[in-house]
């Protein structure tokens, strides 16, 4: 297997991982007035979204049209991993290095792994599925299953979640996905239901890890969410998150109800 032309030659310091040559796939300059030093890998199809989550390392990765570049990868590696820790940014320029470009394409495409995971048809079960809190029982965490209006139709916390978005949803996947997409919809019940949230935020964590927000490429954590009580709407998730444990956190920007049905979609991690 090949991942394509392996950067050579890298000199690892204490802050920065250097190429002693430079990608050819028009990196955007920083607003520093020069380029910084990336890691190139060729010939890796598919992926459109930056892979980086911690705010310290944030690697980079584009392809081709979509972003008007050169149909290549590249990987922005200009800052260390604080405390030790490793991102999944981190984790996915190390697999480049060591795992061929067949395995990724079939397992780890964004592109490719979009896979209902299973709150509509019930793979998740209902003990995978908990919350901070319920209105009701006909209200709890077994009912946000996307499509679904069992019970009364949806999750609904407890109380308000505004000013204080401390409200979750939780899933248990059992073991660690590769995240690529979320589906939310508000309570519809038969035309009956009014809540819904219009955004949220996402927590994740693997087995013995502590909780960790998910962040976009430019370091927000605040997802849009729904504007009716029906109607799907879906997120891709760019960075991806490999995670066993994901929360959603329901927000509003006024006193009012929320209630979610969600979705993940992705596939089964098959890392280490």
């Amino acid at each position: 297997l090949s991942a394509g032309p392996v950067p050579t030659s890298l000199s690892l310091s204490h802050t920065r991982v250097t190429p002693h040559r430079r990608s050819s796939a028009g990196y955007p300059r920083t607003g520093r007035g020069q380029e910084p030093e990336v890691v190139s890998a060729e010939g890796i199809p598919g992926f459109s979204q930056p892979f980086g989550t911690w705010s310290d390392f944030t690697p980079r990765c584009w392809r081709g049209e979509a972003r008007k570049r050169h149909e290549s990868s590249v990987i922005d590696v200009t800052r260390p991993p604080v405390g030790g820790r490793m991102g999944p940014g981190m984790l996915w320029f190390l697999l480049l290095v060591s795992v061929g470009t067949s395995e990724l394409e079939e397992h780890f495409d964004p592109a490719k792994c979009r896979y209902a995971l299973g709150m509509q048809d019930r793979t998740i079960p209902d003990e995978a599925l908990s919350a901070s809190s319920s209105w009701h029982d006909s209200t709890a965490a077994k009912h946000s299953r996307l499509g679904l209006s069992d019970g009364d139709g949806a999750w609904c916390p407890a109380g308000p979640v505004y000013p204080n978005d401390a409200e979750y949803l939780e899933i248990d996947l059992r073991r660690l996905h590769f995240l690529t997409l979320v589906g939310t919809q508000g309570r519809h019940a038969g035309g009956h239901g009014k809540e819904f949230a219009r955004s949220y935020r996402l927590h994740y964590k693997r087995d013995g890890h502590h909780w960790m927000p998910w962040r976009d490429r430019w370091g927000n954590e605040v997802i849009s969410g729904n504007e009716n009580t029906d109607e799907v709407v879906l997120k891709d998730l760019g960075p991806p998150i490999i995670a066993r444990y994901i929360r959603f956190y329901p927000r509003s920007d006024r006193v009012m109800s929320v209630c979610l049905r969600v979705e993940l979609y992705g596939c089964v991690w098959k890392g280490k």
